[in-house]
C-alpha cells in the first residue's frame, strides 16, 4: 500500500470511530441525560437538566457520557412522617409512589 492509501484508510477508520461515538439511541421506555465532564449538561443555562426523549440523539464523542433512565413503572416507598394538624393532633403520613 502506498502512504496515501494508508492515510486514507486510517482517516476512514478514525471517522468511523468518531461517528459511532457521536450518536446514541434513546428507546421509547427511556429518557437520557448527558453528562459533560461528569456534570449534567444544560443545567447552567436553564436551571434544569436537558432530558433527551426517545429517538436518535447526538453527543460530543469522548467528552459526553449518556445516562439512560428507565421510565417504566418504578416504585418508591418513603418512611412514615409525623405531622401536626391545626387541632394539634399527631398525624402519621406514609407515602407510596
Amino acid at each position: 500500500m502506498s502512504p496515501k492509501q494508508t492515510l486514507s484508510v486510517l482517516l476512514a477508520v478514525v471517522a468511523l470511530v468518531v461517528g459511532a461515538n457521536s450518536i446514541f439511541i434513546v428507546h421509547q421506555w427511556e429518557a437520557g441525560i448527558v453528562l459533560r465532564f461528569g456534570k449534567i449538561h444544560g443545567i447552567e443555562e436553564t436551571g434544569t437538566a436537558t432530558v433527551y426523549e426517545p429517538g436518535l440523539q447526538w453527543k460530543i464523542p469522548f467528552i459526553d457520557r449518556v445516562v439512560l433512565i428507565d421510565k417504566r413503572i418504578q416504585t418508591m416507598d418513603s418512611r412514615p412522617q409525623e405531622a401536626l394538624t391545626n387541632e394539634k393532633k399527631a398525624l402519621v403520613v406514609d407515602t407510596y409512589v
